[in-house]
């Protein structure tokens, strides 16, 4: 993913404006993808607070994270709605460059993927802060 940013970034001196535009495009909607990733993971994480072995969540995930280098459209309509509102890969992968290829517009693609950002990232810090206040050491 971070290759892939790098290598559009570079070879933008040779686009036009329209086209910088969209690398920069593509590059917002990456970074504000990876805010929704950092969120599921407090999600997937915090459980491990309330239970002694809690690494099945984060496990699913990264599990299902495996599928992020595929089109979202290469799948059934079933998976293709967990992992794009379950599950956020195609918010930090598959939208961007569903933007950058001009199959989705930008202001569109950009209210989803603050959206789901948005939420994954409250989410996240409410459980994690839960977590918290219910942790309570094992051991010494």
């Amino acid at each position: 993913m971070i290759f892939l940013t790098v290598a559009l970034i570079w070879s933008a001196s040779t686009f036009t404006a329209l086209s910088l535009i969209l690398v920069l495009q593509f590059v917002l909607l990456m970074i504000i993808g990876l805010v929704a990733t950092f969120g599921f993971t407090l999600i997937t994480i915090s459980p491990s607070f309330w239970a002694v072995s809690g690494n099945a969540l984060p496990d699913i995930f990264r599990l299902f994270w495996e599928f992020q280098p595929y089109p979202v459209k290469l799948f059934p309509a079933g998976i293709r709605c967990i992992l794009t509102w379950i599950f956020p890969v195609a918010i930090a992968v598959s939208i961007p460059g569903s933007v950058f290829f001009g199959q989705m517009r930008f202001w569109g693609a950009l209210l989803i993927v603050a959206g789901i950002s948005a939420l994954d990232l409250i989410l996240g810090l409410l459980f994690f802060r839960l977590g918290l206040k219910k942790y309570q050491s094992v051991g010494n």
